[in-house]
């Protein structure tokens, strides 16, 4: 029996929590963004590029520039899927100046949705998470200049920490494992997230009106469902604490993997 070198065998965990299949198309996306800044629908044929079609077959990638979003990008999952002649379309915006992570983090979730579609499920907007955090007014929300603290700051933490985001999180962390940024950003935001402290500090009117304010202003599933701020802040603070907790142990083992394939590439 061949022995498996430790390097190796840091290659086989890695292919467990990141998705080269995915990101395959990275490349062809960041040629496209570079020549189409003033085309306005561009899109990438997928077919043209037959080694990538053969790894991750999308027909057509639809995507807008969007130099609000800077080095950012989004995955359109409501647009996104099979037509009627069974070609499988993937809608995007990117930044400007897109980065990998960003391009990579936002394919990941494109391939966890053909994953699903392709063996005749549901895409990720039908998923527990996609119909209660993901749908009616988050995208609203996301995009907002409005504050709402301490709300704004919970239902943020519940995107944060979610299943859906933390697979893709680990993407971006192994894009970047020196950068802990969003290692610390989670650790912080677990230790915001205690529900007596919230209330000792916010006087109960102020957080009556925010609530209130928000209230109006958004409408989500997964804040719909309260009907006053002290259940939704206590469910909140312990939802996130939970899964922020299992989040930081798969960024952290993904964030040491990549540093351990670095090494082994001599970087």
């Amino acid at each position: 029996m061949k022995l498996i070198t430790i390097f190796e065998q840091i290659e086989l965990d890695e292919l467990q929590g990141i998705s080269f299949d995915a990101r395959v198309w990275s490349q062809p996306i960041r040629d496209a963004i570079k020549i189409s800044k003033n085309t306005p629908n561009p899109v990438i044929n997928g077919k043209d590029y037959p080694k990538e079609y053969k790894t991750f077959p999308i027909d057509f990638i639809h995507f807008k520039i969007d130099e609000n979003y800077r080095n950012g990008a989004e995955y359109k999952e409501h647009e996104s899927g099979y037509d009627n002649n069974k070609q499988y379309h993937v809608y995007f915006i990117f930044g400007d100046i897109a980065n990998d992570s960003a391009i990579n983090h936002e394919l990941k979730h494109a391939f966890e949705d053909f994953m699903r579609m392709s063996k005749g499920h549901q895409g990720l907007k039908s998923t527990k998470e996609g119909i209660n955090l993901f749908s009616g007014d988050f995208p609203k929300f996301m995009l907002s200049q409005k504050d709402f603290q301490p709300i704004s700051t919970l239902v943020h933490g519940l995107y944060m920490t979610s299943k859906i985001e933390r697979s893709a999180f680990s993407d971006t962390v192994y894009d970047e494992p020196k950068f802990a940024g969003i290692i610390k950003y989670i650790r912080d935001l677990i230790e915001k997230c205690n529900a007596p402290r919230i209330m000792y500090y916010k006087e109960p009117g102020t957080l009556e009106k925010i609530w209130k304010e928000y209230k109006e202003s958004f409408h989500i599933p997964i804040t719909d469902k309260f009907n006053n701020y002290i259940d939704f802040i206590k469910w909140a603070c312990d939802e996130i604490n939970y899964k922020g907790n299992i989040t930081l142990k798969k960024l952290q083992k993904v964030k040491y993997l990549g540093q351990m394939s670095q090494k082994k590439r001599g970087k």
